[in-house]
Parts: structure tokens; sequence; C-alpha cells
């Protein structure tokens, strides 16, 4: 059985990522959209805030042709039902019902990485528009390994330097470490963000998600990415990756695209979910608040350069994927809950 995971553009192009249930991994299909929508004639259908207007199906070849046949409608005035985003569209005929009408199930687990990247403050606060500074490690915990992967510059007593990038791979049990912890000690960050890649290409991710990944993480990576001369697009498991920034005011507005995934910010979650208004969404604040706990301190260093040169073990600890992942977890029963209620 394949079940639905997402649906996303590639420039012009269309495709699907579906979950194979019996191969326990995602694909990619390429699709071609058909649009409809519905004018008023003795069809089986209809208009849901007047049952006395009967309505028909009419179909198109493709996205334009049904953009430019409403257009035309609309110049003369004429009514039309049912336009919606074609993507959308796609969805519900597709997936929504079986072939006897009865409403499918998707609900399934999906691959989600839980990141978070620690940079340089060489430059004094590193700005994603610019990713000046280099990243100098990257945490991510991976819900269907049920581990954690630190990739960083150090050597930490205990943890093996893997020569071979192809020891990177899917359902790897050959290496085992403490707390359910692959540290991958890398030279330099071209190298840092080729462990990563292969990581992605590897393992796939359904979603990725981060405090405040959207203004700060996502965008980083993939700029910084450009910046020290490798493909950004190695970064998704269909080869697209864009960065878009713009100044709104005094807000910095990004729009981050990692074809394939789902980039989630767990900040914006929060906010969205949890309906008390709090002091600060600092991840430190929020995780003493919901989980009694906090990020690792570490007030005798100036900054997290400092504490990666003075205490590298917990500097490999400041990124708390683990807090993030309760947080995440958090998040989601309520989101179940609402969903229940009929809320969502």
């Amino acid at each position: 059985m394949k079940q639905y995971e997402n649906i996303f553009s590639v420039k012009s192009d269309v495709y699907e990522r579906l979950f194979d249930t019996e191969t326990k991994k995602s694909e990619y299909n390429k699709i071609e959209l058909k649009p409809s929508v519905y004018v008023k004639g003795s069809g089986e259908y209809r208009y849901f805030l007047d049952k006395s207007v009967t309505l028909q199906e009419k179909k198109f070849d493709d996205v334009q042709g049904m953009n430019a046949w409403c257009k035309s409608m609309d110049d003369m005035g004429m009514e039309y039902y049912g336009k919606t985003t074609p993507k959308y569209q796609y969805l519900k005929d597709t997936y929504y019902f079986d072939k006897d009408k009865q409403y499918v199930n998707n609900d399934h687990d999906m691959r989600t990485w839980y990141i978070d990247i620690e940079v340089s403050q060489e430059f004094g606060f590193p700005f994603p528009n610019e990713a000046k500074a280099p990243v100098t490690l990257i945490q991510l915990y991976d819900s269907f390994d049920d581990k954690y992967y630190v990739i960083g510059y150090e050597d930490i007593e205990g943890h093996e330097n893997p020569k071979d990038l192809a020891r990177v791979k899917e359902y790897n049990s050959k290496y085992e470490f403490p707390d359910k912890t692959t540290y991958l000690r890398v030279s330099d960050e071209i190298e840092m963000y080729r462990y990563f890649m292969k990581l992605i290409k590897a393992k796939n991710p359904a979603i990725m998600t981060a405090w405040n990944g959207e203004l700060f993480d996502f965008p980083y990576l993939v700029n910084r990415a450009k910046n020290i001369g490798l493909n950004a697009n190695d970064l998704s498991p269909v080869q697209y990756c864009k960065c878009e920034y713009k100044k709104i005011g005094n807000s910095d507005v990004y729009n981050t695209t990692i074809g394939g995934v789902y980039l989630l910010d767990l900040m914006e979650l929060y906010k969205k979910f949890i309906f008390t208004p709090q002091t600060s969404y600092s991840l430190n604040n929020i995780a003493s608040v919901e989980l009694g706990s906090e990020k690792v301190l570490y007030e005798e260093y100036s900054n997290l350069d400092e504490l990666m040169n003075g205490n590298i073990d917990n500097y490999n600890k400041s990124g708390n994927d683990e807090v993030m992942d309760s947080l995440y977890d958090e998040i989601c029963d309520i989101d179940r809950e609402l969903e229940r209620r009929g809320l969502l």
C-alpha cells in the first residue's frame, strides 16, 4: 500500500511523495494536474449553499487551460463554482476517498528530523541572508532510527571517525554509541556538509523541523552551502532548493524550499497551538516552562565559539534536539486533540 506524504512543485513540474508500507521507503512520482470547476447544468452535483442549484463538472487538461477559461468567465461576469488550488483538488480526488467513495485514512508515521545548527560568531550575529560565518555543528534526531546524529569538528573520546561516507546509510547498526548518539567527526565545514547531504540522500526525511528554523536554520543551511561552493540542491532528495529573502519594515522574511521535504518551524507551531503567551520564546525559556529543563548553560564563556574551544562536550549538547523532540511530541498531541474536537 502506498500512502500520501507530500505534494510539491519543482519549477514548472509537480511531484507527489508516497510512502510504500511494504518497503518502508518513500518514493516520488511526477504528476499531471487536470483540474476542474463546476457550472450550472443538469449534473449530479448540487451547490452546498443552495441545494436547488444543480452543477456539472467541467474538466481541463492542465492548469493553464483552467486559468484562461476562468479569466474569460470573470471578464464576462459569468458564474462558476468550486475553483480551488489544483494540487489540493488532486489530493482530494486521489487520496480522500477510495473507489467506493469511502474515506481513506492516510495517517502514518513520517520520517522526521529535528535539526539544530551552531554557527561561528566571528563576524557577530550570523545573518542567514549573508551566511558569512561557518557552520560549526549540525545535530539532528531521526524519528525512524530513534537516534541522534551529531556532525562536528572536534575529537570526542570514545567516538570513532568513520572514513567512508558509504557507512552512513539506512539501518546502519554497525556502530553503537552511548545514549543513541552517532558522532561523525569531520575535518572541516565542507566535509560536514557532505556528511549531512549523504544522510539526507540515504534516509530521505519527510519532515525537517527546527526551533526558529524559518528565520535561521533553514535559510542559513541553504545559503551557506552556496557560499562555500557546494551545490545547495544536494540538501534536497529531489535536487531542488531555493531561499528567498526580503525586508518588510524591520522584519526579515525568508521563504526557504527544500524540495520533497516539509520544513516546519517548531517555534511557530508552539505559538499556534499553545495558547498561553510567554515572556520569551527562546528555546531555553520554553524548555523550562514546558519540560522543567533548560538548554546547556555557558555563562563562563562569552559566546558559543569559546564554548566549543573550552568545553566541547557541553558544546555538542547545546543544540538540545532531545528538548525539541519532547516539545514536538507535546504539540502533536495538542494538534490531534484539536482535530478530534473538530477545531482543525
